[in-house]
């Protein structure tokens, strides 16, 4: 059992010296462990310190040419506008122009139908006046047959007693 104990004991010392080693390695380590999270806060700090320069930066970049954008468009826009009260301006004075000469034309067009209107009635009258005049006319020609015809018997049985009276040989 001493023997055994010695053993022990050897074996308690060997562990004790390997934890004494272990724990100045462990102590060692957490000191280079301590001092690369350490150097590693700072390097982040300084790379979240650059990325807020680079994103201020870029922003500022950014809302300048917005801005510039904004302002070409609203020129664009000011002159687009301006564009369009022209032309507007334009096509009024053109509605305008022909609106005039429309109503013009309407009012010389009006004139025209009602002096056709005119026309038409003289035409009509004077077609009843032709028409009475031709069955006035027709009527003295019946009569100027009737005439002709009595005048041509007559001078036909005037030469019909001629022609007994003297002979045939005569006539």
């Amino acid at each position: 059992m001493s023997e055994q104990l010695g053993r022990i004991e050897s074996l308690l010392s060997s562990v004790a010296e390997r934890v004494e080693q272990n724990a100045g390695a462990i102590a060692l380590l957490r000191q280079e462990t301590q001092h690369s999270i350490t150097e590693l806060r700072q390097e982040l700090k300084q790379d979240i310190t650059e990325l807020r320069q680079e994103l201020k930066q870029d922003i500022t970049e950014l809302h300048q040419e917005t801005q510039h954008s904004i302002t070409e468009l609203r020129q664009e826009l000011k002159q687009d506008i301006s564009d369009l009260k022209a032309d507007v301006s334009r096509m009024d004075e053109r509605i305008d122009r022909i609106d005039r000469q429309l109503e013009g034309e309407v009012t010389q067009l009006t004139q025209m139908v009602l002096n056709l209107g005119d026309q038409m009635e003289r035409y009509e009258q004077r077609l009843e006046d032709f028409k009475l005049e031709m069955r006035t006319f027709v009527v003295e020609m019946q009569h100027m047959k009737g005439i002709f015809q009595a005048h041509i018997e007559r001078t036909s049985r005037v030469l019909d007693y001629l022609v007994r009276r003297v002979g045939p040989g005569a006539a």
